[in-house]
């Protein structure tokens, strides 16, 4: 599996910078890449839908606080980057049930049916 650092000294080396050992080294490099790192690799995560990104996962119902507007609120995963759909799902009686995988804050469903996101 390839480093953070081996990725920034790729980065550093494409611009014509020197190489680092350790994103907390004294040098003007490291600490942009330990600045910077993060937010690009998120900024691919949710370029494109990964396969090795995504998962699928149940729900927590939270509670609704715009209920003229949504039928259903859920709590989002604190590490989702994005969501790539919503689906209802239904357990072995038929029932609908809730899933998906989401980050922060709350989603809701506008036609009021139960959700399965899968998100990055």
């Amino acid at each position: 599996m390839t480093s953070i650092i081996s990725i920034c000294n790729l980065a550093l080396a494409s611009i014509g910078k020197d190489s680092i050992n350790a994103l907390s080294e004294p040098t003007v490099e490291a600490p942009a890449c330990n600045r910077l790192f993060a937010p690009a690799r998120d900024a691919l995560l949710q370029a494109y839908p990964w396969r090795f990104a995504g998962r699928t996962r149940s729900l927590a119902e939270i509670e609704n606080d715009r209920p003229g507007e949504w039928a259903y609120a859920y709590d989002r995963p604190v590490d989702c980057l994005a969501i790539r759909g919503i689906r209802s799902t239904l357990d072995v009686k038929g029932d609908a049930s809730v899933g998906g995988v989401f980050s922060g804050g709350a989603s809701t469903s506008a036609a009021g049916m139960p959700m399965t996101p899968r998100a990055a």
